[in-house]
């Protein structure tokens, strides 16, 4: 008997991650709205995330440097309805559910219609320019053959322990979890994103993991969170990345789809490869790093790029704020790039970075007022005729109200 988990029995699940103890005294960076920047105690946060004004932006220390350890080995990526995702282990999977190993080893179970995409990225090539994308109907599935990919388009018919049950034009077949390299399934309803509320937040993980949360109690040894379907997650303060506040306060550029890309999509370097922007990662694919710290958040592209974007008029942004950098990857690679940051207001520069290298680090941009603005443009130029090593970073780009 195939054996059935829906989300709301995981209310009486408690997700554990590793505890790591943290002084009560241990601070944590606020970023309010129009309220200059303030910095607090982990044992204070629980009062200030009721308070009014609630901070827009939760950091944490901790998270300042990533264990290398929280980035390797085998992992999977789930991306889930709405903008939730999800980094862990497979864990098998029993018909229709999938079995995720969160931090620790804590079994989840994940109903199939809450999932989108599952992605291996020690299996997936590292030419950026290589399309590894959903089918435009049904689902497909990436399997891993020596050193190339196979790329299988059908139905997903379930989980079992051993791997994934796949009919294509060729018949059923059980392709086993070592060999998936990704797997995209069309989305047919169900389970989408929660509405949020006032005490609801967006937590961000410093392995990737991203949740929409309701914290329910804070100390100094571990945080309590409400998260999806009423399941409780106690986090180590060291696992944590940042807290955000809901959409209707803040959104990161990162979440919005740009009416246009101009560049980067199009455009290849001296070796022929084709760049295209990514979400939450910088250009070439890995993590967004940049003066030895992990960003959760920001928009990789290879210069020349542009990325434009318009304004809601509905309910208009006070601000952007954000950082730019050229990603620490190229240091490893020899290079150390040159490039140009510009942003762009209704066709008016608003403001425009000095050159910058992979030396020069992340550069703080400063408060752009965005009143009466109905389009919003993001430019990375080539600074020395050639875009070798020109990985440029926009980081934790954000509107405000």
């Amino acid at each position: 008997m195939l054996l059935m988990f829906r989300w709301a029995a995981l209310a009486s699940l408690l997700i554990l991650a590793p505890r790591q103890e943290v002084p009560a005294t241990a601070e944590i960076a606020l970023e309010y709205g129009a309220a200059p920047p303030a910095t607090a105690s982990l044992a204070e946060l629980e009062g200030l995330l009721a308070a009014d004004p609630a901070p827009l932006v939760v950091r944490f220390a901790s998270a300042a440097a990533l264990a290398e350890a929280a980035l390797a080995g085998d992992r999977v990526e789930v991306e889930l309805t709405g903008s939730e995702r999800l980094v862990g282990g497979i864990g098998g999977g029993s018909g229709e559910t999938l079995i995720l190993e969160l931090a620790g080893g804590t079994p989840l179970p994940l109903e199939i219609d809450a999932l989108l995409a599952l992605r291996f990225p020690e299996r997936l090539p590292s030419d950026p320019g290589a399309g590894v994308e959903p089918a435009r109907e049904g689902d497909r599935l990436y399997r891993k053959v020596g050193e190339r990919l196979d790329r299988i388009d059908g139905l997903l018919e379930g989980f079992e322990p051993g791997g994934v049950r796949f009919e294509s034009l060729v018949g059923s077949q059980l392709v086993p979890w070592e060999e998936l390299a990704a797997l995209f399934i069309e989305p047919l309803g169900g389970p989408g994103e929660e509405q949020a509320g006032a005490d609801k937040m967006t937590l961000d993980l410093v392995d990737g993991t991203r949740l929409e949360a309701r914290m329910l109690s804070s100390g100094p040894g571990a945080l309590v969170f409400e998260v999806r379907g009423g399941a409780r997650l106690e986090l180590a303060p060291a696992a944590i990345a940042r807290l955000s506040a809901s959409a209707d306060r803040l959104v990161y550029v990162s979440d919005l789809t740009p009416m246009e890309v101009l560049g980067g999509s199009a455009f290849g370097d001296e070796f022929g490869l084709v760049f295209r922007p990514n979400v939450d990662r910088a250009v070439h694919g890995a993590p967004l790093m940049v003066d030895g710290r992990r960003h959760p958040r920001g928009i990789g592209v290879q210069a020349p790029t542009t990325l434009r974007f318009e304004l809601d008029q509905a309910a208009p942004w006070r601000a952007l704020r954000g950082s730019v950098a050229i990603d620490a990857s190229v240091l490893a690679l020899g290079l150390e790039g040159s490039v140009r940051f510009s942003v762009l207001l209704d066709g008016v520069e608003a403001w425009q970075s000095e050159r910058l290298t992979a030396g020069s680090g992340r550069v703080e941009m400063p408060e752009l007022a965005l009143e009466g603005a109905r389009e919003l443009l993001l430019e990375v130029s080539m600074e020395d005729g050639l875009n070798t090593g020109d990985r440029a970073d926009w980081i934790d780009l954000r509107l405000v109200r």
